[in-house]
């Protein structure tokens, strides 16, 4: 509800101004105006100087959405966004690898930026999170078939703001411990990805901020004993489409008292994998459909 709240007001402080800058002013970017709100592309801008001239005439403004693509980004200004203020930031198709080692334009954006989306992000291993710590408005993270090895602990130096964190599809493979330890994190999605082990480590020892935990579609075989030990506002959690054989008693016992297991055994377990409180059982249909649908979007099927 936060969240919808502060696109409404954003959407809604920004419709007094939203006009698009001169096309021939703006090239090699490019404008879209929607009924309320700009959306800037830049892509597959390679040359930095074009590129800064570009964004220059957005200087002073604020961009609803802004759309970085096609291009590397050891290759974009360090301060392209400087004075300029971004609701919701997209990249596709950005190499992350940097061969300055410290260039990264997300240290020029302030705490205006409270989402950010990543779809096919190339060399993603290589990002410093640490660059993200001073974002204090991010509120969500979304990372869409990505070249994403594994997250460390260095991710847990992310923005104590950020309460929202979904991958789905890629390479993932590995969450280390420690990895969301500093977080606040309330609703958790790893779908789709090659992650075969978990560790109660990678959230912080009190868990009782996460509400919604959905790790489908990897390939978990087991689970630790404790989990999901003190995670007592747990309202949805999702397992199906996994390699889980079994859920030992003692793995979901600490949830009973605040869920009510349903059996949605399509796979080889024999128990059910999805445990959710009796009343949201229309939700979690409707967050079914929901993934699905990102899902075949994003594959282009």
């Amino acid at each position: 509800m936060a969240y919808f709240t502060a696109v409404v007001l954003t959407v809604l402080l920004h419709a007094t101004c939203s006009v698009c800058p001169d096309k021939e002013e703006l090239r090699p970017c490019s404008c879209y105006t929607f009924s309320m709100y700009e959306r800037i592309e830049c892509r597959g801008v390679e040359n930095d100087k074009l590129l800064r001239a570009s964004v220059d005439t957005l200087r002073g403004t604020h961009v609803f959405e802004f759309e970085l693509a096609l291009c590397a980004l050891a290759q974009v200004p360090s301060d392209i966004f400087k004075e300029i203020r971004v609701s919701e930031l997209y990249t596709y198709m950005v190499n992350y690898s940097s061969e300055a080692g410290s260039c990264n334009p997300y240290e020029s954006l302030d705490d205006t930026l409270y989402m950010m989306e990543i779809k096919w992000g190339i060399n993603m291993d290589a990002f410093n999170w640490t660059s993200m710590q001073r974002l204090a408005g991010l509120q969500r993270l979304y990372i869409f078939n990505s070249n994403l090895v594994r997250i460390g602990p260095e991710f847990s130096t992310m923005p104590s703001n950020l309460t929202h964190f979904m991958v789905q599809g890629g390479d993932l493979e590995v969450i280390e411990d420690g990895a969301f330890s500093g977080l606040q994190l309330r609703d958790v999605e790893v779908s789709y990805t090659k992650l075969a082990s978990l560790s109660r480590a990678i959230f912080p020892a009190n868990g009782e901020k996460l509400r919604v935990l959905s790790f489908r579609n990897n390939m978990l075989r087991t689970l630790p004993d404790d989990m999901f030990a003190g995670m007592t506002s747990l309202h949805l959690l999702d397992l199906t489409g996994n390699k889980l054989m079994t859920l030992p008693d003692k793995v979901i016992k600490p949830l009973l008292q605040y869920m009510r297991p349903i059996n949605v055994s399509k796979g080889r377990g024999r128990y059910g994998a999805l445990l959710l409180s009796k009343e949201l059982a229309n939700i979690s249909h409707a967050l079914d459909h929901r993934v699905r649908d990102r899902s075949a979007f994003e594959t282009g099927f």
